[in-house]
């Protein structure tokens, strides 16, 4: 990470290259010697969220230390990474979307589980939340011999319910907000 350069402007930045030993200053490491690698970053309040596939760390500011979470849920798709208040939900490959609020995250899509068991591997997923709903973009599914298009699945977080919408063109979500 970069510190800022005193009396040089707000938007002046600069990167430390000096060595200590065999780490970088203002830098730390996450463990991939279990072979896997990042597939994610999130921010959840003043903790940073850095996802493997089969694990979470949270950068805790406070006590400037790197945090692997409990349980062996991470995400597969960093695209599917969304905040809701506390709550960080997202995606992970052949399991399904989960809740993560510190400690181990909590499936929620248990009530869908033939939709999510039938997104094909192939399928990029994309997501968005706004203060009440998580939509994730996800693709064709196949259930029962009938092909639904460009499936949604929407999440609304105070019911904890699920809805399923198809013919939704798009590949990528946002939020758009119009001002004056």
């Amino acid at each position: 990470w970069c510190n800022p350069v005193v009396g040089s402007g707000p938007y002046t930045v600069t990167w430390t290259t000096e060595v200590q030993s065999v780490s970088i200053l203002n830098s730390i490491t996450v463990d991939t010697n279990n072979g896997e690698s990042i597939t994610g970053l999130g921010k959840n309040f003043n903790r940073v969220l850095i996802f493997k596939p089969s694990s979470i760390h949270k950068w805790d500011p406070d006590t400037e230390e790197l945090v692997k979470e409990v349980g062996s849920i991470g995400s597969t798709h960093h695209r599917s990474i969304k905040n809701i208040g506390g709550s960080t939900i997202f995606y992970k490959q052949g399991s399904g979307f989960y809740d993560y609020q510190g400690g181990e995250p909590q499936l929620i899509s248990r009530k869908i589980d033939d939709w999510v068991s039938a997104i094909d591997v192939s399928n990029y997923i994309a997501a968005e939340a706004d203060e009440r709903f998580y939509y994730a973009l996800v693709g064709n599914i196949t259930i029962k011999n009938r092909t639904y298009s460009n499936v949604c699945l929407v999440f609304d977080y105070l019911l904890r319910s699920w809805t399923v919408m198809d013919n939704i063109n798009g590949s990528i979500i946002a939020r758009y907000s119009q001002t004056d």
